[in-house]
């Protein structure tokens, strides 16, 4: 390793301490609020049970409408600790510089399995897999790019692809690729399990699937292939980005995964939270056997 790469790496590894320090104490943030809304709405039952004879319909209706709207409120947070957790795990598996047209300098777009803001500045940190920006890094090598923004096309050049290799919160290994998806992360990838596998694919997904994945205009879409070739894994990442992608309009209510047997169905409910599957909104895909 050469110094400019030993330099190049240990800014890798403080840019992931830090992003691992915001995580938890994002964390940290989001179980003080749990407990305390927990506490809460436990008083306020006991103020109700103790109060109720005292009160008239519209007090009842009131306190338990309040009681309910602190309950979504927990759950959402429980939701997005949960997510935090997961993050922890492995913040981001890819990074995209983009050079657009009329700035100044590239900016560095990590890569991961949701979204993730640093609460102060609400600057992103991470880039979910399925938001556009991260479009470039599954289909464009390094050159002239573009990706679809709510304000229009966003065109100008990637100067760089990174992937990494993170587990436990630690960096195991990382490589620049001009590719899409470099074989190395293919390789030692597809040296684990199966099952492992399966659970998530986001980092290795190649050009012609992330079409697939991403396709919005298709109707009806066949996925064909021979047996352990990815099909189930490609469906529900793309049940997964749909869910995203149209979720002022789209929910797991609208979503049936039929399975032939129930050990199938249990499978493709885990594999599908891994991917984001409903996460986002506290969803979840209900797989039915018919």
């Amino acid at each position: 390793m050469t110094d400019a790469q030993a330099r190049d790496e240990e800014r890798e590894r403080r840019h992931l301490a830090d992003t691992v320090r915001l995580l938890e104490a994002e964390r940290e943030r989001l179980t003080g609020e749990i407990d305390s809304s927990a506490r809460d709405i436990q008083e306020r039952k006991e103020h109700l049970w103790t109060n109720l004879r005292d009160m008239d319909f519209a007090e009842k209706a009131n306190y338990r409408g309040a009681v309910d709207m602190s309950v979504r409120l927990t759950e959402h947070a429980a939701m997005l600790r949960k997510r935090i957790e997961r993050l922890l795990e492995s913040p981001y598996f890819g990074r995209v510089d983009f050079h657009a047209a009329g700035e100044q300098d590239a900016t560095a777009h990590y890569i991961g399995v949701h979204n993730f803001s640093d609460p102060e500045t609400q600057e992103i940190v991470i880039h979910d897999w399925r938001a556009p920006v991260s479009s470039l890094f599954y289909d464009f090598e390094t050159g002239e790019a573009s990706f679809e923004t709510p304000e229009g096309t966003a065109t100008g050049d990637i100067t760089g692809k990174r992937q990494y290799k993170i587990q436990g919160g630690r960096l195991e290994f990382m490589f620049d690729s001009a590719l899409n998806i470099a074989d190395d992360v293919l390789q030692r990838e597809l040296g684990q399990s199966a099952d492992d596998r399966m659970k998530n694919i986001v980092a290795t997904i190649q050009r012609e699937q992330n079409a697939v994945i991403r396709n919005e205009t298709a109707q009806v879409l066949i996925l064909q292939g021979v047996a352990g070739s990815g099909k189930t894994s490609i469906a529900l990442h793309r049940v997964a980005f749909l869910l995203y992608r149209f979720k002022d309009t789209l929910s797991s209510d609208n979503v049936m995964i039929l399975s032939p047997q129930q050990g199938l169905r249990r499978l493709h409910r885990r594999r599908a939270s891994r991917v984001g599957g409903g996460e986002d909104r506290g969803d979840r895909l209900r797989p039915d056997r018919r």
